[in-house]
């Protein structure tokens, strides 16, 4: 018989072998409200689930359970639009608040770097702290 794992069943202690949250434990992802990675990880996954606490309070309900080892990557993404679309209008305009001020930054951010003269002067004097 081979030691394949056929189903990862993850409790709060348990953390993600692999994605941008690697040995991160999943309490401290709900801590975080990561709740749309956990709910990509859960649907795109075929082999990981959660508890039913945790499913709970990411926002998966029974009717949007699927059957494991599976996936259903429509599912996913239909649920979080329905989340999106809960969303406070407060913090819809946030998010866009967020994105907008990244984008101002990495323009004033490219064009300060861009104007800084690296003369031999410049440079002396910066290292000698004036």
């Amino acid at each position: 018989m081979s030691d394949v794992v056929l189903l990862r069943k993850l409790t709060e202690k348990s953390t993600l072998k692999f994605g941008m949250y690697d040995n991160v434990p999943i309490y401290n992802l709900l801590d975080l409200k990561k709740y749309s990675y956990l709910r990509w990880v859960y649907y795109n996954s075929s082999n990981i689930t959660f508890l039913d606490s945790i499913l709970e309070e990411i926002g998966i309900t029974e009717e949007y359970y699927i059957d494991k080892p599976g996936k259903n990557t429509e599912l996913g993404i239909e649920l979080n639009d329905i989340k999106k679309s809960k969303m406070p209008f407060k913090d819809k305009q946030h998010i866009k608040k967020v994105i907008r001020c990244s984008k101002i930054h990495k323009k004033m951010s490219a064009t300060v770097t861009n104007n800084i003269k690296y003369s031999k002067g410049s440079l002396q004097a910066r290292n000698h702290g004036k």
